[in-house]
């Protein structure tokens, strides 16, 4: 299936505060018997983990919460967003679902545990 465009309705890129992306481990070393240890790469392009915000009304939550259960099936499906760092269009999918903590008593911030696909 191809990735989903993230609703326009909810935010069109990450919050800078709190964004943070990191390469998964991508070198297998391998123990020998004298001198140094053998290392190869595991695969040719490695998956990218990032941990991302949005902030979100109780009406966007609703929106949101469609997307994640309904269009990405928990998590299951990709999805495409802005890149804050390259400001270019990224597919993600989750790693683990949603978190949701009160900013004020209207806003809400969603934090996502995510990866960026290959």
């Amino acid at each position: 299936m191809a990735a989903l465009p993230f609703p326009t309705s909810l935010a069109d890129c990450f919050m800078l505060g709190g964004y943070a992306s990191q390469d998964a481990p991508n070198v297998l070393r391998s123990q020998v018997d004298a001198g140094t240890a053998k290392v190869r790469r595991r695969y040719t392009e490695a998956v990218n983990n990032v941990s991302a915000s949005i902030s979100a009304d109780k009406t966007q939550i609703k929106t949101f919460d469609d997307f994640y259960h309904i269009d990405l099936q928990s998590g299951v499906n990709r999805f495409t967003f802005l890149d804050p760092v390259t400001e270019t269009e990224k597919e993600y999918r989750f790693r683990e679902p949603p978190s949701y903590t009160p900013i004020t008593d209207t806003q809400w911030l969603i934090s996502m545990a995510l990866e960026v696909t290959p």
